[in-house]
């Protein structure tokens, strides 16, 4: 699965000024802090294109590349094991930056922020998914000066979802100099390769953006409807996890070393009771479909596979009015005693 091309970039028009014998424009696209490449270019009058020079511009100021991160609900899916780090900035007073991955039990990882702007003096906390106040696991504290960079090995006492919280030590200090570099590792990791791809419903076919996939010690998040998960060289089970999903196991699955591997995976929906239509969850189209059907109609709308689906109510294999209830109840509608 090669990247998809980035297309409608910005284009600034270059006007030659006899004033300063120069070719001079205007952009206002820099608004993000971080490095941008750009391509310098002539055109002819007959629209013929010169091979392109290159160039950078570095922004040192505004909001990086994963804002808005300031709260553990928006935090950003960063990759262990990933070749290329995560820039960030505190672009603003008390400005947080979040970051979230999943950790296997009584592994190692480390915990890095290097590259520090020289008012950026990094302190980290590293929490548990579920309540942030209460379960930090580590203040990791702020254990260089400013512009040193900042390092901690930490073993995962459990298999799951894990928060990391990046401030600026005195959170009064924000914009140029506070950049920084964050990664997240396994620091005895052997020859790695890449699996990616994208997870799927078999229900109908829309991208699934909250899976878990593993394969050894090496995990992932979906992030924007894709996964990357690096992993080492070898012969792996691949493991998804997803709410709502069966999970699924795709075997022996090769990795070569610096390779990548390109998975495109479905995953079939967990039985909903209710579900009339197949679309994986219930809705007034539920309703209407079980109403039309109590009223001895047969709506075209009804899934094919009703009877093995799952969705029926009391097992008898017939839309009735117990589903008529339970999907009233589900839908908000009065709870009716016994059911």
């Amino acid at each position: 699965m090669e990247s998809r091309p980035v297309t409608n970039l910005p284009r600034v028009d270059l006007a030659y000024n006899g004033a300063t014998g120069r070719y001079e424009g205007t952009a206002n696209v820099f608004t993000r802090f971080g490095s941008y490449d750009v391509a310098v270019y002539a055109m002819d009058t007959e629209g013929n294109i010169s091979a392109p020079l290159k160039t950078s511009v570095f922004q040192s100021a505004g909001p990086d590349a994963y804002e808005d991160d300031n709260t553990e609900e928006t935090a950003s899916i960063i990759t262990i094991n990933d070749e290329f780090p995560q820039r960030h900035s505190f672009h603003a007073a008390w400005d947080l930056d979040w970051v979230k991955f999943y950790a296997i039990a009584n592994q190692n990882y480390e915990l890095k922020a290097y590259n520090l702007g020289n008012r950026s003096d990094v302190a980290m906390e590293l929490y548990r998914a579920g309540d942030k106040k209460t379960d930090l696991i580590a203040g990791l504290g702020d254990l260089g000066m400013s512009g040193e960079e900042e390092i901690v090995t930490w073993k995962a006492p459990a298999t799951g979802i894990y928060y990391l919280k990046v401030k600026n030590a005195d959170p009064a200090v924000f914009g140029e100099d506070t950049g920084y570099d964050l990664k997240v590792y396994r620091p005895t990791a052997p020859d790695i390769g890449i699996i990616r791809g994208l997870v799927y419903s078999d229900v109908n076919y829309s991208l699934i953006n909250a899976a878990i996939v593993q394969a050894g010690i090496g995990t992932a998040l979906v992030q924007n409807n894709v996964f990357t998960l690096p992993v080492e060289a070898g012969t792996w089970d691949v493991r998804i996890a997803a709410d709502n999903f069966q999970d699924k196991i795709i075997p022996q699955i090769t990795v070569t070393s610096d390779g990548k591997t390109d998975l495109s995976i479905m995953m079939t929906a967990s039985p909903i009771m209710g579900d009339i239509d197949g679309t994986g969850g219930i809705t007034m189209v539920d309703l209407i479909l079980a109403l039309q059907a109590v009223a001895g109609q047969s709506p075209a709308g009804i899934r094919n596979d009703y009877a093995a689906s799952g969705a029926d109510v009391n097992g008898d294999n017939r839309i009735g009015m117990a589903e008529v209830l339970y999907i009233m109840q589900s839908l908000g509608g009065p709870r009716v005693k016994g059911l």
